[in-house]
């Protein structure tokens, strides 16, 4: 009785036969913007809060690139849509943003090193 039990558990909670306990999966975006737009000292920074203010775990600026990559749970991650309102939102344009990955991971890839 004792194993159906713990095996019944594992079930609810998620937690694979073999006791350990599994990550969520994730979301793993990298965005671009054309003309340098995300080197804008203004706009950029707005974009960013609202990343962390909507759950992402965390979020890399390459200004330089004018690129950002970030990590969200799935759970709490958004389609390419809302990213894209975000941004026009703000004021950048919809042609330039360009998606570079848009990607469902089931470990949570490491923040990239600052430069």
């Amino acid at each position: 009785m004792l194993p159906f039990c713990l095996a019944y558990l594992a079930l609810i909670v998620g937690v694979p036969h073999d006791g350990e306990i599994q990550d969520p999966p994730w979301l793993k975006v990298e965005i671009a913007m054309a003309g340098e737009g995300f080197m804008c000292p203004f706009l950029t920074p707005m974009f960013l809060e609202i990343l962390e203010e909507k759950g992402a775990d965390w979020v890399h600026c390459r200004r330089a690139e004018s690129e950002i990559a970030f990590c969200v749970p799935l759970d709490k991650a958004q389609d390419q849509g809302t990213y894209t309102d975000w941004l026009t939102g703000l004021g950048y344009q919809e042609a330039h943003i360009t998606y570079l990955q848009f990607d469902t991971l089931q470990v949570q890839p490491p923040k990239p090193l600052e430069p």
